[in-house]
């Protein structure tokens, strides 16, 4: 439901920010961190080319998240292999 949030409301910056600030709190949870990072990926990496280059907060944001995601050893793998632009 979130990724749908970050598709349907790419455009809009307040949404995107609430949305990452979600997950930044989710991300503290094993189950949610290992999701967020396995499906959650190409949305973030999306959300970092297109407001994430003209908003520095929502980048800030993404950047926080992925500090958060990488304490899991296992969510490196997903944070580093994903192709955002498939």
């Amino acid at each position: 439901m979130l990724f749908d949030l970050l598709s349907s409301y790419a455009d809009s910056a307040d949404v995107v920010k609430q949305v990452t600030v979600v997950c930044i709190r989710l991300s503290a949870q094993e189950d949610a961190s290992a999701l967020l990072a396995n499906e959650g990926m190409p949305y973030f990496m999306r959300t970092a080319a297109g407001l994430g280059m003209r908003d520095t907060g929502i980048l800030a944001l993404l950047f926080e998240l992925l500090f958060y995601l990488a304490f899991a050893k296992e969510n490196i793998m997903f944070i580093v292999q994903v192709k955002p632009f498939e």
